[in-house]
């Protein structure tokens, strides 16, 4: 009794002292950024104390302790997502000292050619640089000692976890695991019985929406070798989402190739997400760039088109219509009304090759993509990205999810104005089996490949390439 009620009292006392972190690479960013702004605090420091400073006055000194924030951020950056990776990791001391060095070095560079003014490093120079190295040092033993003895008081609350097992099983691993010390929580669980529906997806389809409702970064399947009836059920459940499948074995004293690090053992990833959390940061970025330069590209053109299609037919100068986006929740695209219906994506017939509905200037717009435009605020909005599968009308993509296994495979990662298959030609109407093929195929081939430098290709090639606009009408 008295063993139950200290864990309890210790359990509230974690739940009232717990911080919520998106995950651990904007956790590591905000380390790393921490230790540059250390660093360029210790460079001014030294700058005011120090009788013959390396960096000038003026234009030099005002970049000067930016970049050194900036590049010696960027350098720690490995180091936190090494020491965040694992309990036993530990931060590279000397690192710190060779970083603060490079950085240094890069911000004198730079200030001897803004300044055209050469500065030669004097014995109390050499002395500065000593002290900067040490001070960066302790800094950062200080703040990974603290990071960790929070995260093994389990107050950093970073992976969201669902786990499948026998009961006994999950008893088990949330008595010994103590995945709370690695900053991961429990958020949902599947009780395994001795019946049928455990060995169809279907049976796990309630158990994963509740998962995705409520953010699950990884599912454990604690019973059971990998290829099983229940595990692939449970991965063909999962498959239309963005979340990390993993088998966590009841003996951790085996080493895999692709493990995560989950508690203080290990779980094997038999899938994982399309991106990383880091991926996904830099698709944002590059989304919202991207938008925000192309709304000031084509902001005429956009304006214009609003005035024309208010002027050349009844109705609204916008069409909103239901679809479904990443990891199959629904929004409402935009676009300019190009027909004389407004039909929504739940009960619509789509447009067809000389289809009466569509208005004379809303044929132009639609083969020239401008009735895309308005897209760049779902864009903006992170309902969408720029590139990405392009999303259907809600019964049609309910309709193709029940006749083809692999399409809801296409909903792992966000839609997008332009995709890999329009820029290959798989674009407008579906006629036949081969386009749909086509357009499955690239857009999980485009989910499973994914950079940054092959968005940028399709970009382009959405901009250059006739393929891009061959089924428009």
């Amino acid at each position: 009794m008295y063993q139950d009620s200290v864990t309890t009292r210790n359990a509230e006392l974690r739940r009232r002292r717990r911080f919520k972190i998106p995950s651990r690479v904007y956790f590591g960013y905000a380390l790393a950024a921490f230790e540059g702004v250390v660093a360029a605090a210790i460079a001014l420091a030294i700058s005011l104390l120090m009788t013959d400073p390396l960096i000038s006055e003026g234009r030099a000194a005002a970049l000067a302790l930016p970049l050194m924030a900036v590049l010696y951020g960027a350098f720690s950056h490995a180091s936190s997502e090494r020491a965040l990776a694992s309990s036993q990791s530990r931060p590279n001391l000397l690192a710190a000292a060779t970083h603060w060095a490079i950085a240094v070095a890069v911000v004198w560079l730079c200030s001897l050619l803004i300044t055209g003014e050469f500065i030669s490093p004097t014995p109390q120079t050499w002395q500065w640089l000593l002290i900067g190295a040490a001070l960066l040092m302790i800094v950062r033993w200080a703040l990974y000692a603290r990071v960790r003895t929070m995260m093994s008081a389990g107050q950093f609350q970073i992976d969201r976890t669902a786990l499948v097992g026998n009961a006994d099983s999950i008893r088990r691993f949330e008595r010994d695991a103590r995945i709370w010390q690695q900053g991961a929580q429990v958020v949902a669980t599947r009780a395994l019985e001795h019946d049928s529906e455990n060995t169809s997806a279907a049976g796990f389809d309630d158990f994963v929406k509740i998962c995705v409702e409520r953010r699950c970064d990884h599912v454990l399947f604690l019973d059971g070798p990998v290829g099983s009836p229940t595990t692939s059920a449970l991965m063909q459940a999962c498959r239309p989402f963005a979340i990390n499948v993993a088998f966590a074995p009841q003996r951790q004293d085996e080493r895999y190739l692709d493990v995560l690090s989950i508690g203080p053992g290990n779980a094997v990833r038999v899938m994982r997400k399309p991106l990383t959390d880091g991926d996904r940061m830099i698709k944002r970025t590059l989304d919202i760039v991207a938008a925000i330069i192309a709304l000031v590209l084509f902001g005429p053109i956009i304006l214009g088109t609003a005035l024309l299609v208010r002027i050349t037919s009844p109705g609204p100068i916008l069409f909103r219509q239901e679809r479904r986006g990443f990891n199959g929740k629904s929004f409402y695209i935009l676009k300019f009304r190009s027909m004389t219906v407004t039909e929504d994506g739940r009960a619509m017939t789509p447009a067809i090759a000389g289809d009466s509905r569509i208005t004379r200037l809303g044929r132009f717009l639609r083969r020239s993509s401008i009735d895309e435009l308005p897209q760049l605020l779902n864009v903006l909005r992170g309902d969408m990205s720029m590139v990405g599968p392009r999303p259907h009308a809600i019964s049609h993509d309910a309709e193709l999810s029940r006749r083809f296994a692999q399409y809801a495979q296409r909903q792992r990662i966000k839609p997008g104005i332009t995709g890999w298959a329009q820029v290959n030609g798989f674009r407008g109407e579906i006629i036949s089996q081969s386009q749909l093929d086509g357009r499955i195929s690239h857009d999980i081939a485009y989910a499973e490949n994914w950079s940054l430098g092959l968005d940028v290709k399709i970009l382009m090639l959405t901009l250059s390439s006739p393929l891009a606009h061959a089924a428009a009408y």
